[in-house]
């Protein structure tokens, strides 16, 4: 009897190494008002462009020409408040960052403004400031008018965004006395309550330590 025997030898199957997902570290600015648009900027580790999802299908984002810039548009019947966003791709999703959609019309941060003498205006309250602490000791000053009998409401909204910071909020009168004073409120973010007595120009400053605390003591970007 004859047998023929045919044997094949197995050849590797090449396959495309797996592509990590996207890594969005931050989202600047983390807020909008509503019945408006901004453009915003990611950054991170991703491929571009990104694909985008909001909690809310009245939050549209629109990826630029620009890599890591998006144009985000709020509608005028969105709900105020804290709203999640995701970026993706055929790899994967980046963990969901929030996104604050506010009733008060929004203030971009204007530098230089660390020093009380170089404070910036905020002539028109309420108001949403939308700013960002540089690296190294960079404390931000913001300067309004406020008349006897108003009561002043300022919250910094960060850590309960996903920043990793630790900030802190200081209310002095035109002349630099220190007024009020507060680290801590519902979470790291701090909040200040203060009844006026007396018309006039008050200063509101802005600085952050780096969470989790390290060995220094300065204020952080």
């Amino acid at each position: 009897m004859n047998i023929r025997v045919f044997i094949a030898g197995l050849l590797p199957v090449l396959l495309p190494a797996a592509q990590a997902p996207p890594q969005v570290d931050w989202l600047f600015p983390i807020g909008t008002q509503r019945g408006s648009q901004s453009l915003a900027q990611i950054g991170g580790k991703f491929a571009w462009p990104l694909k985008t999802w909001a909690d809310d299908p009245d939050i549209k984002i629109t990826g630029e020409k620009k890599k890591g810039f998006f144009k985000i548009t709020v509608g005028k019947d969105v709900m105020p408040g804290p709203h999640l966003v995701r970026f993706y791709d055929a790899n994967g999703t980046a963990p969901p960052r929030v996104f604050f959609v506010g009733k008060a019309p929004d203030v971009p941060e204007k530098e230089p403004n660390n020093e009380m003498l170089e404070a910036q205006s905020v002539t028109k309250l309420p108001a949403v400031v939308q700013g960002k602490l540089g690296a190294g000791d960079d404390v931000d000053v913001y300067q309004f008018k406020l008349k006897a009998g108003q009561t002043l409401v300022a919250q910094l909204d960060a850590y309960a965004a996903g920043v990793s910071m630790d900030a802190l909020l200081m209310l002095r009168d035109a002349r630099g006395t220190k007024l009020m004073f507060n680290h801590d409120a519902h979470s790291l973010d701090p909040r200040l309550v203060w009844q006026c007595n007396q018309d006039g120009d008050y200063i509101l400053q802005v600085a952050a330590f780096k969470f989790p605390a390290n060995s220094t003591s300065s204020f952080s970007g």
